[in-house]
Order: C-alpha cells, then structure tokens, then sequence
C-alpha cells in the first residue's frame, strides 16, 4: 500500500490518498477558506444525491473514513455546488488542481 500524500494550498491541508483520490471535506475546506466543510457538504449531498456514486471512502487514519473521489467526481461535485468558476479561476486556491 502506498503512502498517502498532503498538499497545503495556502497552509490548508488537502491529503490524496495513494491512488490520487482527494478528500472531499479537504478539499472544500482549502478552496472556501472554511473550517466546517461538513455543513457544504451535507448541502451538496441533499441537493444532488447522485454526486455519492463518484465518491469513494478512504481512512487516512484508524477510524476515522472520509469521503474521496477523484478528478471526474471532483469536477462534477464543483459543478453540483455551484463552486466550477471558484477552481477554474483560480480564486483563493493557490492554484489547487488535482493530480
């Protein structure tokens, strides 16, 4: 098993997991500048229950599983939140993109 990997995008940590999957939460975190990704997530899943079928889990620690999902499943989430023109943009994401 490979090693997980964590990207700071402007001392925001956004971790990979070893196959190149992003955490969602993270990943939301680091591009809204927020601390409770949860809350933006829970509304996305509500108001687009399909996004679930390109997400993945994955635990970066004992315990603790995480929703994942990797480069067509993050492009579709941004879609679904509304969020598509923050991440092509470039606004506050210190150039975020996913490997």
């Amino acid at each position: 098993m490979g090693q997980n990997l964590v990207v700071h995008f402007d001392g925001d940590p956004v971790r990979f997991t070893p196959d190149g999957k992003v955490s969602v939460l993270d990943a939301i975190g680091a591009l809204v500048r927020s601390e409770c990704p949860g809350y933006l997530w829970d509304d996305v899943k509500r108001k687009h229950p399909e996004i679930m079928s390109y997400c993945g889990s994955y635990s970066f620690q004992k315990g603790q599983s995480l929703p994942v999902v990797d480069n067509e499943g993050w492009t579709l989430e941004h879609t679904a939140g509304g969020q598509k023109r923050l991440c092509s943009q470039g606004k506050n994401t210190g150039g975020f993109r996913i490997p």
